[in-house]
């Protein structure tokens, strides 16, 4: 039987913000002071969302803080 793979925070980002806002990873990046290579991993889900990168996130698309953190720590990378 095949498992089910966790959703991981970077398809949420992807999935629910990049691709309906139309907004690049590269711009979400420069928008977000932080550098492109992070987003890119966290949107491969090779990388986690530190609370730094989290509050950024939050800011821009005018979210509660929390909300990508607690995602990211159920999943083990």
């Amino acid at each position: 039987m095949n498992e089910i793979q966790p959703i991981t925070p970077g398809e949420i980002l992807s999935e629910e913000f990049l691709k309906p806002m139309g907004i690049s990873q590269y711009r979400l990046a420069k928008e977000i002071d932080v550098p492109a290579q992070r987003i890119s991993k966290i949107v491969l889900g090779k990388r986690s969302i530190t609370a730094d990168t989290d509050l950024r996130l939050c800011r821009f698309f005018w979210l509660v803080q929390w909300l990508l953190v607690t995602c990211s720590s159920s999943i083990q990378y």
